[in-house]
């Protein structure tokens, strides 16, 4: 059995400041991009990058490929849950258009997902199709994946079970930009069994 490693980096800061951006499009900002490359180090190897189809991610992963020579593909289902209604809005704008909704949504947003949102569930399901198939193609092979999946609220934890679910590990999160703005995240991390570095 031919194992296929994969070491996820998830987006520094995009331009705009914080907001919901699910699919809305936006590059990283200056900050962004010196916190990516950053992270980068001279010894790190891989033989294929995958990368959300979004600028925050695409951008960075095609620089990374050029300068070390690697294959890249832009992986479409790896990109992060649409949040509907409230795309390009900050969590203010969302409590005093929304009310409660917001504070519903994480708390269980399986239930109370915004209007015209991705489901919790399709994305669940879109993002392990994606991993049972990525580990597949790419089998035997260590891989880079840009993401903007994992935030600190519950997308990190579903993209974890979605990884759990086709039978890989995933023990450990390290996100670069931490947003901090997720009550409870770190204790959810604890509860999933998941390392927050």
């Amino acid at each position: 059995m031919s194992t296929t490693f994969f070491d996820l980096i998830r987006h520094g800061e995009p331009a705009g400041g914080q907001m919901y951006r699910g699919h809305k499009d936006d590059p990283l900002s200056d900050l962004g991009w010196q916190q990516m490359r950053d992270a980068i180090q001279a010894e790190d190897q891989w033989d294929h990058i995958l990368t959300s189809p979004l600028l925050r991610c695409r951008e960075f992963a095609t620089a990374l490929a050029r300068e070390k020579n690697l294959p890249i593909t832009v992986a479409h289902d790896f990109k992060e849950i649409s949040f509907g209604d409230w795309e390009g809005k900050t969590r203010e704008q969302v409590a005093q258009e929304y009310g409660d909704h917001q504070a519903n949504f994480w708390r269980d947003a399986e239930s109370h997902p915004p209007s015209n949102a991705e489901t919790v569930q399709d994305f669940h399901q879109r993002i392990g199709e994606a991993w049972a198939l990525w580990q597949e193609t790419l089998k035997g092979q260590r891989v880079l994946l840009v993401e903007d999946l994992t935030t600190d609220g519950g997308s990190k934890l579903k993209f974890a079970e979605a990884i759990r679910n086709t039978g890989a590990l995933c023990n450990h999160t390290l996100v670069l930009f931490y947003y901090d703005i997720f009550e409870g995240s770190t204790e959810m991390l604890k509860d999933l069994s998941l390392i927050h570095i």
